[in-house]
């Protein structure tokens, strides 16, 4: 004979459905209050990720003859993508020289002396950083800078295989249009524009026509490296489609490096810079060699001007040595 349980208890016990057990109420409650706000951010960030990756400053018009520089300084300077959209930036003359036509701005281009390819930041525009550009050109250096696609008065918008196309763009302008030799021209960037300058550098060695210099300020290993320190707890691999790799370019640039990074930069930390600066190959004939700078107490955006004059002046100095 079956023996059988009549204790009351024991039998409401057993017949407690699933849906009311204390394991099934706790897997709800992950799911509700942790799991779906997780995938819910998850979901924005990769959804707005180049919305806070290109936080782009717009202007209606940004004329180079309503700027503070003289006119004849300052010119106009335009080029269409791949894709068609026309992108507009400026020329700015060396301190103390000018031109009125095309064939003296050509002229001013070709005299020997070199030109410096600004690649900005991810904020602002070139009519923000006018002064920067300016100071630039006191080193007796041209200055060609375009706003990224989407920045300024520029149509599109910015990613990275575009600014990357753009920028090769810039170069053809200026090495082909403009007949300027690969050797007289340097590349600047700072932050965002440090990778763009990178790997323009790397595609010009590539092609066996390297600059004359690259100049770096307060960039990065990698966006994902970014990223990945500020937000640990996402699974950056998968969310970012800008990476942004500076680290798998700087091994194919061939031209001496000089670069600049704050101590107490805020958004990039002095120790990934230095990660950066090593992995440029080392060249026996670069006389200059790889020049790096750590600013003392210097945040992202405040690299010294007197430095930045100094290794300018002493950097040309050694090119202009060069046979």
């Amino acid at each position: 004979m079956t023996k059988t349980n009549d204790d009351p208890a024991a039998n409401a016990i057993r017949e407690i459905p699933v849906w009311k057990s204390w394991r099934w109420r706790l897997a709800r409650a992950i799911v509700i209050y942790l799991f779906v706000p997780y995938a819910a951010i998850v979901l924005i960030f990769t959804s707005l990720q180049r919305t806070f990756m290109y936080p782009a400053t717009t202007a209606d018009h940004l004329a180079a003859d309503e700027t503070s520089l003289k006119q004849g300084t300052i010119h106009e300077l335009t080029f269409v993508a791949n894709d068609g959209i026309e992108l507009h930036g400026w020329l700015i003359l060396a301190e103390g020289h000018s031109a009125n036509t095309e064939q003296e701005v050509s002229a001013e281009l070709n005299s020997g002396r070199k030109t410096v390819i600004y690649f900005p930041g991810n904020s602002g525009n070139r009519g923000e950083r006018l002064a920067d550009l300016h100071e630039l050109s006191r080193r007796n250096l041209n200055v060609i800078c375009f706003d990224y696609r989407g920045y300024g008065d520029n149509p599109g918008s910015p990613s990275e295989s575009a600014l990357i196309e753009d920028a090769w763009k810039v170069w053809g302008l200026a090495t082909k249009q403009k007949s300027i030799p690969a050797g007289n021209l340097l590349l600047f960037g700072e932050s965002l524009g440090g990778s763009v300058a990178i790997q323009t550098a790397a595609r010009a060695s590539r092609e066996g026509t390297p600059p004359a210099a690259l100049i770096l300020s307060s960039t990065f290993l990698s966006m994902t490296d970014n990223v990945k320190r500020e937000y640990p707890f996402f699974p950056v691999d998968l969310m970012l489609w800008d990476t942004w790799r500076s680290d798998r370019f700087a091994a194919e640039v061939d031209c001496p490096v000089l670069m600049f990074h704050g101590t107490s930069d805020e958004f990039v930390p002095v120790a990934a810079a230095r990660g950066l600066i090593g992995l440029f190959p080392a060249r026996a004939e670069f006389e200059f060699g790889h020049r790096w700078h750590e600013v003392k107490g210097g945040t992202h955006n405040d690299i010294s001007p007197m430095l930045l004059k100094t290794e300018l002046e002493r950097l040309l100095s050694h090119l202009d040595q060069d046979p």
